[in-house]
């Protein structure tokens, strides 16, 4: 075991983020996509002589009785690049969590069993709203006729990412789709016979209500990477920058929103996200969500309920229970 200059500092390194929950904390290593886990007590105090610029030696004034352990803990997150020990603490300035996104949206997720004039439209130029990722849904059998139109329409635009969402069909020929249109990188089937999963395809037996609304179930469901911290600090992870479009045209957050908002019509796109009422759900962070703000994974969480606020508070809650429960560290089983 190494011995450590109590007069240095310790730093965390740029991608990896310190995070305290009710019961836990945590280190997202969000250069890597990892998540490290260590007592309470050590990441509280590492967070402090880190933000105040205390010396390694008042760590040790904590841990008296158990030096041994703490240098054992300080000797692996080094080993593991987590954080360093500097004299020149100040020279380092830490991770920019400013979060830019100069469009409107990142994901139009449709249902496409009935094709609108509008919603042929927006098919043809969802990058207008910088639009990213085009999410299509069939609640029906699967239309070859009607979903080869649609790849005709997607032509010319600037949309990076297409996923196709339908119902199981043996006579679906994916591998015509996905040479028409290479932007088609996966194909879900739901309803599915048997389960098995390619490189551009997935077939599952469950229905399309259980998977749009399935909820996180693991460790592997969070997203570790930078975007997502950036964005989670301020923003609902999951609801931030997406609209859905179901097949009355209807504009909503997502499937699980039972009202919406109102249809898609000709130039009203914009107007109907820009209303407050609709970004509301834009801007509800995990820190302002009772349960989710003593997580310590809020800020990787990509969780689809949607929050409900508290009467005369500004404050939210879920209706129902999350699989992880902050206060034990324990997962449903």
């Amino acid at each position: 075991m190494r011995r450590f200059n109590k007069e240095l500092y310790i730093k965390f390194y740029d991608s990896c983020v310190p995070v305290i929950g009710a019961n836990s904390g945590v280190i997202y290593d969000i250069q890597r996509g990892e998540i490290h886990f260590f007592p309470k007590i050590l990441i509280e105090k590492l967070l402090e002589t880190t933000k105040k610029n205390i010396k390694l030696k008042s760590i040790y004034n904590v841990f008296t009785e158990t030096t041994p352990v703490l240098e054992e803990y300080i000797d692996y997150l080094i080993n593991i690049e987590l954080i360093f020990l500097t004299e020149y603490p100040e020279n380092f300035v830490g991770l920019n969590t400013e979060f830019l996104q100069p469009f409107l949206l990142d994901v139009i997720l449709l249902e496409i069993d009935i094709l609108s004039e509008e919603k042929i439209k927006l098919i043809q130029r969802p990058d207008l709203y910088g639009c990213k990722e085009l999410i299509l849904i069939t609640r029906e059998e699967f239309q070859e006729h009607l979903f080869l139109d649609i790849l005709k329409y997607l032509k010319g635009n600037k949309i990076q990412n297409i996923k196709l969402i339908t119902k199981y069909s043996p006579s679906i020929k994916i591998e015509n789709y996905l040479k028409i249109e290479p932007r088609l990188r996966e194909i879900l089937f739901y309803e599915s016979p048997y389960f098995r999963k390619k490189e551009s395809a997935t077939y599952i037996n469950n229905s399309l209500e259980a998977i749009m609304n399935r909820r996180i179930e693991n460790i592997q469901d969070f997203a570790v990477n930078l975007h997502a911290f950036t964005e989670s600090l301020n923003h609902n992870l999951f609801f931030n920058r997406k609209i859905y479009v179901n097949n009355n045209d209807k504009i909503k957050h997502y499937f699980s929103e039972k009202n919406g908002f109102e249809k898609l019509k000709e130039n009203n796109l914009i107007s109907i996200i820009n209303k407050d009422s609709f970004k509301e759900l834009w801007d509800i962070s995990k820190d302002q969500i009772e349960i989710c703000k003593d997580c310590e994974f809020r800020y990787i969480c990509p969780d689809n309920r949607i929050p409900i606020k508290r009467k005369n508070r500004n404050i939210y809650f879920h209706k129902t229970k999350c699989n992880y429960n902050p206060y034990t560290t324990k997962w449903k089983t």
